[in-house]
């Protein structure tokens, strides 16, 4: 199975999945890529070409005109692509139980020159993987292949190249960014599709409102009584999971600064936590930034920026969370009240 995926990958024909793209500048440049079908989510760089086919996320480094013919592979190219386990191993009376029966399965009919169980790591995270390297073909490609499991669902990364590939190391760097990156898209719970007229309302004299649950709290800080008032911020609390949303009123873009500039100011000075991604929205009428960042423990957060006028509000909520949907149908009943 791995080694034809670049041979019949060849479009990108997303249907239900996702991309969104990241805007910042540097070497660093992701993209998110959303598979709502096998329930997951990654980033990869923005640098290489997605091939999407069947749901099967794949990735090359080179543009996929120039690949040789026969070989998926262009002259020093190399690809990468992540598969569920129902994706790499099609008979569903085979369905492996755990991950020494994945890699014994699909790797029935492949050339094994080593396999060893490594622990993979960023700084932030860690993930233990079972790694097979393989050779195909001729000339000879090689590839590595992690197999891993997060929250009970397997997967495995494979990162391919022509044997010998003096940058063999820096794509195996790129393989773990993006089986790191990796994180499964909660399942859908009853409140996401809650009637949400049924839901409480808050006005803020800032300007704004929002609808949220019966039985979150709208609160503020312990010495801001009234979390109406303009100059405070807001947060909605959910005691049963103890998530929470929190709504600032920022400082006022000054004349000097376009929309573009004040953001990028606001998102570095507010949250110093590394930046995961970002990309632009609109909310509420309003064309707003959504940055993603990560804390030392791993958890990640999303602030959405928006600038109606000169005005200037911060919306936060962490992700990966259980009330992560009922956070965004809030964000479906976020208005400006006047702008």
């Amino acid at each position: 199975m791995r080694r034809n995926v670049f041979n019949f990958v060849r479009l990108v024909a997303v249907g239900g999945s996702t991309c969104a793209l990241s805007t910042a500048q540097d070497n660093n440049v992701i993209a998110t890529f959303k598979n709502p079908s096998q329930g997951y989510t990654l980033q990869h760089p923005l640098s290489w070409h997605t091939q999407i086919a069947s749901d099967i996320f794949s990735i090359v480094n080179f543009p996929p005109a120039s690949a040789i013919r026969g070989t998926g592979l262009a002259k020093r190219g190399a690809g990468i692509h992540i598969l569920t386990s129902s994706q790499a191993i099609r008979d569903p009376q085979k369905l492996p139980g755990s991950l020494d029966e994945f890699v014994a399965l699909d790797n029935a009919h492949q050339n094994v020159i080593g396999k060893r169980t490594v622990q993979i790591g960023d700084g932030h995270q860690m993930l233990m993987v079972i790694e097979a390297k393989t050779i195909c073909c001729d000339p000879t490609q090689e590839s590595v292949n992690w197999y891993f499991e997060i929250n009970d669902h397997m997967f495995v990364g494979s990162v391919f190249y022509w044997q010998g590939d003096p940058d063999a190391d820096k794509l195996r760097e790129t393989l773990k960014q993006v089986v790191l990156s990796l994180r499964i898209i909660p399942e859908q719970t009853p409140i996401e599709n809650a009637d949400t007229s049924r839901w409480k309302s808050f006005a803020n004299r800032a300007g704004w409102t929002i609808r949220y649950p019966p039985n979150w709290q709208a609160g503020s800080c312990v010495q801001c009584p009234d979390p109406t008032d303009p100059s405070v911020f807001v947060t909605f609390y959910n005691p049963s999971t103890r998530d929470l949303v929190m709504i600032e009123h920022l400082i006022d873009k000054p004349d000097n600064r376009s929309e573009e500039q004040w953001l990028d100011d606001i998102k570095r000075a507010t949250n110093l936590s590394p930046q995961v991604s970002e990309d632009w929205i609109t909310l509420a009428g309003v064309r707003a930034l959504r940055v993603i960042n990560r804390s030392v423990d791993s958890t990640e957060s999303e602030n959405i920026y928006l600038l109606p006028g000169s005005r200037t509000f911060a919306i936060r909520a962490g992700r990966n969370v259980p009330s992560y949907a009922v956070y965004q149908r809030m964000l479906s009943t976020f208005r400006f009240s006047s702008h």
